[in-house]
């Protein structure tokens, strides 16, 4: 944390020293990628945002609990937005996609 109560801005190379890069994480099961053994992207994509839904919640329910209710609010709306997604992705898989998903 800065001086002025701020995290500073990290490098992308930083980043990955610290919290590891994607494929790391990956080979380590600690993502949805290495559930999906499939080369539809339809499905790829349907495990991130099924993934990316539950961490939001989670760290929503963790910011809220420390009131942190703007923060919160912004990773509501994520998970929200994740949660559209795996719905509509969901719904593309099984062959029932509207013209309303595209």
């Amino acid at each position: 944390m800065t001086s002025k109560g701020r995290n500073p801005v990290m490098s992308p190379d930083a980043a990955r020293s610290q919290h590891g890069d994607v494929a790391t994480l990956t080979s380590q099961g600690k993502s949805p990628l290495s559930m999906s053994q499939t080369n539809d992207p339809r499905i790829k994509q349907h495990d991130v945002a099924a993934y990316i839904e539950r961490l939001t919640g989670d760290l929503r329910a963790m910011s809220r609990s420390v009131d942190l209710d703007s923060l919160a609010y912004f990773l509501e709306m994520a998970r929200l937005e994740a949660s559209l997604q795996v719905e509509r992705l969901g719904r593309s898989i099984d062959g029932r996609a509207t013209m309303s998903d595209f």
